[in-house]
């Protein structure tokens, strides 16, 4: 795969606030779960709440010249001996994170590619039978967790444990995320998931039922997001895309500015069982 093009003086600023959007998008969702906990040092940031995965325990390095081996040790006690976790480089930050990473014993994983819209236009018309919602209910939520939990392959419980209600008392000075879902003749096909930050529309969530697909749902989820964010006065669109979504963002107009490496703590298997213990209690106990 050819890297992307080297980003423009003028644009430098822009994929700057979206890898911040990422970055405090990221702790937006997280902090919806159990027990969430953040801590900062001076070029990083780690997020973690009480589910033991990857996808919520993440160490974020942000600052070219960090000093990343010190980090991972603190970081390995931030998010204690049981839990999965990752590291993730924002590109200026690579060459420090992967030497510190190989030496620390950590996995490479995929490296998630970063799309930019710049600037959002107008959305098309939904595809003909799909209504799309924002979230406003739990009902909404509840609906919007069965789409992305059938898109992504995510059991609902885990997501009801990630997800348990709306927030409406957001941090002094921060967004909140914005969910929305999409129905065809009342039953939901298709999530998208909005986070709003200095005039960016970060978009992640973006999911369709396998037997929904090929209808022009995700697109039609991703624009409602886009739209809803450009009306809230975002001029850009940024989302990281997978193998699958990558096509359909790409005819919207997205094209790939950054790239975010990402490498894996290992877990012990014996602590990995402790750790699906405490999902398993986590879904019988949360409501």
């Amino acid at each position: 795969m050819a890297s992307p093009a080297e980003p423009s003086p003028e644009e430098r600023a822009t994929v700057a606030a979206c890898h911040r959007n990422t970055i405090d998008g990221a702790w937006a969702l997280i902090r919806l779960g159990p027990n969430a906990r953040r801590r900062d040092w001076p070029g990083a940031s780690a997020f973690s709440n009480a589910i033991p995965s990857s996808l919520t325990n993440s160490l974020f390095v942000t600052i070219p010249g960090t000093e990343v081996a010190p980090l991972l040790a603190i970081a390995a006690e931030f998010f204690g001996p049981g839990t999965p976790w990752k590291v993730v480089a924002i590109p200026e930050t690579l060459g420090e994170v992967r030497t510190a990473a190989e030496r620390g014993g950590l996995h490479p994983g995929e490296t998630d590619p970063g799309l930019l819209l710049d600037p959002i236009p107008p959305a098309p018309p939904v595809p003909s039978g799909l209504e799309v919602r924002e979230v406003a209910s739990e009902a909404d939520l509840r609906a919007f967790r069965y789409a992305a939990g059938a898109g992504f392959r995510i059991p609902r419980w885990i997501l009801r444990v990630a997800m348990p209600r709306l927030r409406s008392d957001p941090e002094a000075g921060r967004s909140i995320p914005r969910f929305f879902v999409g129905y065809v003749g009342g039953r939901p096909v298709a999530s998208s998931l909005l986070y709003l930050s200095e005039g960016v529309a970060g978009i992640s969530f973006v999911a369709t039922v396998p037997e929904a697909r090929r209808r022009g749902y995700g697109a039609a989820m991703t624009w409602a997001a886009l739209e809803a964010g450009r009306r809230a006065g975002a001029r850009v669109g940024y989302l990281q895309a997978s193998a699958m979504g990558r096509p359909v963002y790409e005819a919207m107009g997205f094209r790939e500015v950054s790239r975010y490496p990402i490498w894996m703590a290992q877990v012990p298997a014996l602590r990995l069982l402790g750790a699906a213990g405490r999902m398993v209690w986590l879904g019988l106990t949360v409501r």
